[in-house]
Parts: C-alpha cells; sequence; structure tokens
C-alpha cells in the first residue's frame, strides 16, 4: 500500500504539492468536473448537520433544485471524508482523495493476485497494472467517484475464497454486503457495471468448469451473494427510495455510443501516458471518442504476457476464466458501434442493452476497469511461472512498467483552482445576501461556481448548477440559459435575461471572468445597472422593479419567442441569399453570417446544421431547408404559420409530420422544405412580422404572457 501510494505521490502530486496544495487541483485542465465534486464532499455533511434533506437540494438550479439520487454525489465518500473536509476544505480533501485512490485499487488488486499466485513480486506487478491502469490514469483527470474502484478485487477475493471453501458463509455475506454498499455509495454506474459484469464471471467460471465439484461451488455461491445484495439494498434503503419516488431519467443519461472504446485506441496510447505525450500519437488520440476518457490503451508488453500466459494455460480453469472474461469486456467495452480512429461504422454486440433500463445509460468505455484486472491477474500468473526463466519474467515485468509510465509532466496532473478574492477571502458576506439566489458567469459546466459555492460554505444558491449529463427540464426550457452553455447570441438577450432572472428569484449576477473575454458584455449589458468590482469579480445588483414586469411570464412564453425570431430571421436570410445568385449549395448558417444576412455570432459550426441549433441549407431538387431547435410546444406557432407554405415539414427530423408528434418531443429538430416561390413567400411574410419592431423590442414581452 505505502509504495503503491508513494507511486501515486511521485507521478501525481508533485503539482499539488505545498505551497500549491490548496490552491491547485489534482485533475487535469480539459473540464471542471472536479468543481462538482468538491461541492459533493461539502455538501453531504453540509445538508446532514443543517438537518437539511441532502438529496433534494435546493441551493443549485434554485429554486425547483435537483434530486442528488441521479446525480454524480458520492454520499459514502463525502461522509466518510467529513473530518478530513473540516480540516482541509473541498480543494485539499480532493487532493489527498485523488492521490489515495490509485494505491487503493493497486493494493486491492495486490491482495488478489497474492492469493492466485503465493508470490509477491508478480501480485506487486498486478497492483501496478490495475491501479495506474489507463482506465485509473484517464479518470484521474478529475473523475474522482470512478477512481474508488477497489472493493472490486476485494470482492473478486471473497468469491474465490468462498468457492474454494476457505471462507465460511457467514462472513461471506456480511463482508460482501459491506463492499457492495461502497460501491452503491460512491458511484452507482460503477456498483451496476459491476454487478453485470459479475455475473458474466460467475457464468463463464460455472461452464468453463472442469468438474462437478467446482461448478457445485459456483452454484454454492449464488444465494449468499443473493443474500449480500439484499442486505447492501436495506442499508441503501433511503437512496433507493430518492432514486425512484420522484421519477428518473427517460433514455441515456449520456450517449453509449460517444463513450465507447476506439479499436485503434488498443493499440495507441493518449496523452496521459508517457509514450502518448507527443504531437504525432496526440493528433490521432485526439479523434477517439471523448478524448479525455479514452482508456483502452492495452501497452504491448503487457499484451504479449497476458496472450503467452492465456496461450499456455487455456487447458487450466483459471486460464480459460480470465481468457473468455477478457474477450467478452473488451469486445463490450467497444459499445454499441464500432470506432475506428474517431469513425463510426457498423453495429457491435453491446448494442442489444441499449434497449434495457439503466444498463442502457452505461458507458461502455469505462468497462475497460474490469479488463485491466483481468490483465493484472495475467501478467502476475505469467511472472510467477517458474516455467519461465527469471530473466525473461523480469524483462517481461520491466518492460509492462515502462510501457505504463503516466505522463511525466507534473502540471499536465493538476490545475489551478482560480477562486476569486470574492470568494476566498469571504468578500461575498458583504455584498450577498444569507441565501441570497444568484447567478456566476462562466455559467454551470463552463467555471467553477460549484467549488466556490462549496468554498462559501454553501451561503449563496445559484440558479445554475454543474450535475453531470442530469438534465434539469425547468433550465434547459429558458433560451438564455443556452446561451450561457454555449456563449452565443440570441435575439432580444435583456427581456430574456430579465425573465429568466425574475423567474428564478435571482438578485446579483456575478461575472468571474471580467478580463478574459466579451461574449458575455452585450447579454449583462442590457441589465442598465453599473457593475460593482469587488475581489476580481463584477457584480451586477438587479432592482426588483426591473423585474416586476416579467414576474408573470413562463419559459414556454420565451421559447416561442425566441424560436420566432430565429426561424424568420434564417427565411429572410436564405431569401436573400438565393435572390443575389449565389451558389445554393454554399448555402449554411456559417455562409449567411459571413455575408451579414445573419447576425454575428449566431453559427457554431461550418455545416447546415450546427450547435446553435439552426439548419440552413439546400436541399434537393434546388430546394431549401430551414429550420430551428426547439420543444414541440414553442415551434408550433412556427408550423402554424410557414407550414402552409413549405412543401414539408418535419418533426422531429426526420419524420414527416403528420399530426401531433409521438414520443419525447423535447428540444427537437424543425426542418421546413421550401422551393423558390414558398421561400419568397415566407420571406416576405416574416419580415413583414418583424416590420413592426426589431427583434429587441419584439420580444419585450411576449403577446400570449
Amino acid at each position: 500500500m505505502f509504495g503503491y501510494l508513494l507511486l501515486s505521490l511521485i507521478f501525481f502530486g508533485r503539482g499539488i504539492c505545498p505551497p500549491h496544495f490548496f490552491t491547485r487541483i489534482s485533475a487535469g485542465a480539459r473540464n471542471h468536473d472536479p468543481s462538482l465534486i468538491m461541492w459533493a464532499l461539502e455538501w453531504w455533511p453540509y445538508a446532514l448537520s443543517h438537518r437539511i434533506d441532502p438529496f433534494l437540494c435546493r441551493i443549485i438550479w434554485a429554486p425547483s433544485g435537483v434530486n442528488l439520487a441521479w446525480v454524480t454525489s458520492m454520499p459514502l465518500l463525502a461522509l466518510c471524508a467529513w473530518p478530513l473536509t473540516r480540516a482541509l476544505g473541498p480543494i485539499g480533501t480532493f487532493n489527498v482523495l485523488s492521490i489515495t485512490a490509485p494505491a487503493l485499487a493497486g493494493w486491492s488488486a495486490f491482495l488478489l493476485a497474492r492469493q492466485l499466485t503465493g508470490r509477491w513480486w508478480p501480485s506487486m506487478l498486478a497492483g501496478y497494472i490495475f491501479g495506474f491502469s489507463p482506465y485509473m490514469l484517464s479518470h484521474l483527470l478529475g473523475q474522482l467517484l470512478l477512481l474508488y474502484v477497489f472493493p472490486i478485487p476485494l470482492a473478486v477475493l471473497l468469491a474465490l475464497l468462498f468457492v474454494e471453501e476457505r471462507l465460511a458463509q457467514k462472513y461471506f455475506i456480511p463482508l460482501t454486503a459491506v463492499l457492495l454498499v461502497a460501491m452503491f455509495g460512491v458511484s452507482l454506474e460503477i456498483f451496476a457495471i459491476t454487478t453485470v459484469f459479475g455475473a458474466i464471471a460467475l457464468a463463464i467460471a460455472y461452464y468453463t468448469a472442469g468438474s462437478d465439484t467446482y461448478r457445485r461451488g459456483v452454484r454454492r455461491i449464488l444465494m449468499p451473494l443473493g443474500a449480500s445484495y439484499g442486505l447492501a439494498m436495506i442499508v441503501a434503503a433511503p437512496y433507493l427510495y430518492y432514486l425512484f419516488a420522484f421519477g428518473f431519467p427517460r433514455g441515456s443519461i449520456a450517449s453509449p455510443k460517444a463513450f465507447s472504446c476506439d479499436l485503434l485506441n488498443f493499440l495507441l496510447p493518449t496523452p496521459t501516458n508517457l509514450l502518448g505525450a507527443n504531437n504525432i500519437l496526440e493528433h490521432v488520440s485526439s479523434r477517439f471518442p471523448i478524448p479525455p476518457e479514452a482508456d483502452a490503451y492495452v501497452a504491448l508488453p503487457l499484451a504479449a504476457i497476458a496472450f503467452s500466459y492465456l496461450r499456455s494455460r487455456w487447458d487450466t480453469r483459471i486460464g480459460r476464466v480470465l481468457g473468455l472474461f477478457l474477450g467478452v469486456t473488451l469486445v463490450c467495452a467497444l459499445g454499441p458501434r464500432l470506432h475506428v480512429a474517431g469513425y463510426m461504422l457498423f453495429g457491435m454486440p453491446w448494442a442489444l442493452f441499449d434497449h434495457l433500463p439503466l444498463l442502457r445509460s452505461a458507458l461502455p468505455g469505462r468497462f475497460m476497469l474490469f479488463a485491466f484486472l483481468a490483465l493484472a491477474l495475467s501478467a502476475a500468473l505469467w511472472t510467477a511461472d517458474d516455467a519461465r526463466s527469471r530473466a525473461a519474467r523480469m524483462t517481461g515485468a520491466a518492460a509492462v512498467v515502462i510501457f505504463m509510465l503516466p505522463n511525466p509532466t507534473a502540471r499536465f496532473w493538476s490545475k489551478p483552482a482560480d477562486t476569486p478574492a470574492f470568494f476566498s477571502s469571504g468578500l461575498y458576506r458583504k455584498y450577498l445576501a444569507k441565501d441570497e439566489t444568484v447567478v456566476i458567469l462562466p455559467y454551470g459546466p463552463l467555471g467553477n461556481s460549484m467549488l466556490w459555492q462549496a468554498e462559501s460554505g454553501m451561503y449563496f444558491r445559484m440558479a445554475e448548477g454543474h450535475t453531470g449529463p442530469t438534465v434539469i427540464d425547468d433550465f434547459q426550457r429558458w433560451p438564455i440559459v443556452d446561451a450561457f452553455h454555449f456563449r452565443k447570441a440570441i435575439p432580444g438577450p435583456g427581456p430574456q435575461l430579465k425573465a429568466f432572472l425574475a423567474a428564478h428569484n435571482v438578485g446579483a449576477v456575478i461575472v468571474a471572468d471580467p478580463d478574459q473575454g466579451n461574449w458575455w458584455k452585450p447579454i449583462v449589458s442590457t441589465l442598465g445597472v453599473q457593475p460593482i468590482r469587488a475581489g476580481g469579480v463584477l457584480l451586477y445588483r438587479i432592482a426588483p422593479t426591473e423585474l416586476a414586469p416579467y414576474k408573470n411570464t413562463h419559459a414556454l412564453d420565451w421559447q416561442i419567442a425566441f424560436n420566432r425570431a430565429r426561424f424568420e430571421q434564417l427565411l429572410v436570410a436564405a431569401e436573400r441569399y438565393v435572390a443575389s445568385g449565389r451558389n445554393l449549395a454554399s448555402l449554411t448558417p456559417f455562409r449567411a453570417e459571413t455575408l451579414g444576412l445573419l447576425p454575428a455570432n449566431w453559427s457554431l459550426g461550418k455545416g447546415v446544421y450546427n450547435r446553435n441549433g439552426l439548419w440552413l441549407g439546400p436541399w434537393r431538387g434546388g430546394k431549401v431547408g430551414v429550420g430551428v431547435v426547439g420543444s414541440y410546444d414553442a415551434v408550433k406557432p412556427i408550423i402554424n404559420a410557414y407550414g402552409p407554405l413549405a412543401l414539408r415539414v418535419y418533426f422531429p427530423y426526420p419524420k414527416r409530420l403528420v399530426g401531433p408528434p409521438k414520443g419525447n418531443p423535447f428540444m427537437r429538430k424543425l426542418v421546413m422544405v421550401f422551393d423558390r416561390q414558398g421561400l419568397a413567400r415566407a420571406a416576405r411574410m416574416a419580415a413583414e412580422a418583424r416590420a413592426g419592431a426589431r427583434a429587441e423590442s419584439a420580444l419585450r414581452l411576449p403577446a400570449n404572457s
């Protein structure tokens, strides 16, 4: 354990050594996930000590709040680290836990390998492979909850001892239940996929057993294992209640296709690895799905050793179990569609699980956790085999260690906390009332507002949050939130912003990067107030009288106005483009913007459809497609007004609209196809609708509010 901890400190801890321990975060600079994790470390002790419901949290996404049962919040880890958080604060605690996680994972794999091999050094190698695997390295960039996987090898160890009748049932049941509760309380995802791959391992062990005695041992574990799960679920009953009593997400929380392993990643490392930290390989690995989580690299010496062991020991029970389990895991990790160098090809076996509850939200790339455990055990058994020369075994083990060395750059594994003095020095107490609701820019996942709230001791509420992919429908319905998330321009930003602030009882807007970029200025300047500069932030205090006219409006009102203004602007732009005689094949939102036909900063991307939810481009037969993204209720007035002039209407695209749409109509693509005559008539109609008032005044208060 101490050897692995020393390695972890050397590899990952140099960037946060004093005097930077409380000012730098042990995580990569590419995301703000650590902000949520550090917030959770503070939230659970805070909620329990203040007698607040810890699951239904209303200090983020205020005033509606969020159910933390479906959010990355690791309650058990936060409660276990409570004394540490009180002593070191959320940043210090996060750093300690991040450095400790690989050591714990390595130690647990060492114990399992030691049971299998009876040898010290081969087991140390297994612990190194598992604890410092590409899976662990990729998630050390900020996803702490996915690093506390040490219960998994320990659970395998208990199962092995029980099957071999070296552990009594009265000890197996409670000990396994403790490990299951530990997994459940840290990461529901890890608990779920461990259950699935545990079942796969048991099935393989049963059907590859060479004797009825061993099969009986495998069957004998089922009832005690079920009892362990039952006991664990009793302990986790409060969590289960909140998980299902208040509804749960429909469909996948995140896309399994986007989080699948790339076939090329099995051969090529990413920048988290020493060998992958160069321009040539970084150019290739950047094409892998979700590059920060590309964790499938199997070092060549490790692959050779595992292949050598499995081939030579295929006639043994453990050789067949490890070989088949490894093969199944690698295939599943490729996800529902095969990816090669970033290109998505044909379907894969995991696509069968896309339709199963819970499992359809499992992210296949993270299955590599189990592949590296199988590889680690194979390497330990190969190294412990005296049939090979000592020199060969030592050379192979050394090659594995070298090929798996992490990126040596200390700053790669840490980033500045960047907490403005407004929050770190307590200035917020001078300018904000206790429990006042604020909006902080950069908004939600684009900044560290969650961390700053945690560092303030949950002093203020926020009409925002960073809760991973969990959808907060009440906020997604507001166009201004989308503008904050993508830093883009929208029609009528002033009324849109004021309506949002009024609906969420916001008293102040805080800009935490006032000297970095001007994307926010056109939006907050519409508040018409002079900002206060304090502690490195700009604070805009909004008078209640300014927001009073917007109190009784609703998100749908502003969606309708927002979508109609954008659609009509696209119609006018398309007609002007076509009338000028330009090449229709080149028409895109970006092209229209560069020609001054659309407002600046509308086009995010250069395709016909872009990330700003705009569709503008050629359609077969010399026709034009125009569209926006919105809920059905929000685009229905557009369909009613301009649908009769269109040749075809698609919603949700690519389905042709015939009557009210079926399924989930929330935030889907509306595309209308016009011929030249229909486009001209629709554009004239749109221009007339806009003639009475420009976008700003037209959006001041929706007519149907």
